[in-house]
């Protein structure tokens, strides 16, 4: 395949007529071209020149939706809650209980 700066194909596989249609296709539409060292596509110019065509269109706007029956009056909230903290939780096993004792670590031998 051609490439902006590489020349023509080197890949063995690649096909002389795959070639000549990426010429041709490279002549007529052209790479982006640079300013100031940057990259100016015409793609990017072109997307914003149409969505500027399409924000600035004028369109009427529709009317309102309505329904052929008016909503029902709303319904009341409810009361909210009174939150209070919950009681401490005890665990009834270990309740009144010392804590029981780990057995020592095991010694691994090197």
């Amino acid at each position: 395949m051609v490439g902006g700066d590489s020349g023509p194909a080197t890949a063995v596989d690649a096909s002389p007529i795959f070639e000549c249609l990426c010429k041709k296709l490279e002549n007529v539409f052209h790479s982006p071209q640079k300013k100031d060292g940057k990259t100016i596509s015409r793609w990017n110019d072109r997307q914003k020149n149409l969505e500027k065509r399409i924000l600035t269109r004028k369109v009427p706007l529709s009317p309102p939706k309505t329904g052929s029956t008016p909503l029902p009056p709303a319904r009341p909230l409810l009361p909210k809650a009174i939150t209070t903290p919950p009681p401490p939780h005890t665990f009834p096993i270990l309740a009144g209980q010392p804590l029981p004792q780990l057995p020592p670590p095991i010694q691994l031998s090197t």
